[in-house]
């Protein structure tokens, strides 16, 4: 997602969505609905494949330690950004897949650019559902 402040000479408001949590398939769904242990186990045989993608070395997120946030159902929020004058204010989200079932982390990288695609800042925070934001600390690009 990305909101255009290149011709903007104040600060800008962007509203967005975010969502985080895990979708599946309809086939999965269907398994799930069965009982709460055959739903355990479909969650956690999923987690566990994606668990030996260890760190990522693009991302740093870590697929051994997912969140309960990322492993509940999916759950989406408006949040306001802020984009400021003469840049543009760029959202990505950690995002697993396996086998059709969708896992959209907590963890955003939100990056400036400048008009010609020079990144000005870079930060990287971890939104939890109930609407705090922890800013993590910097990685190097």
């Amino acid at each position: 997602m990305s909101c255009d402040g290149t011709d903007l000479e104040v600060a800008g408001e962007c509203s967005y969505t975010k969502s985080i949590g895990t979708t599946y398939t309809t086939e999965t769904s269907e398994h799930m609905s069965i009982s709460s242990e055959i739903y355990s186990e479909i969650q956690a045989g999923m987690f566990g494949i994606m668990s030996t993608l260890g760190a990522s070395t693009s991302t740093g997120y870590d697929w051994t330690e997912v969140s309960s946030e990322t492993m509940a159902e999916e759950e989406s929020f408006d949040v306001v950004g802020v984009v400021p004058p003469g840049q543009i204010l760029n959202v990505e989200q950690v995002v697993g897949y396996c086998d059709g079932n969708t896992a959209k982390t907590e963890v955003f990288r939100l990056s400036h650019t400048d008009g010609e695609g020079n990144v000005v800042d870079v930060r990287y925070e971890r939104v939890l559902k109930d609407g705090t934001t922890v800013v993590l600390p910097k990685k190097k690009e």
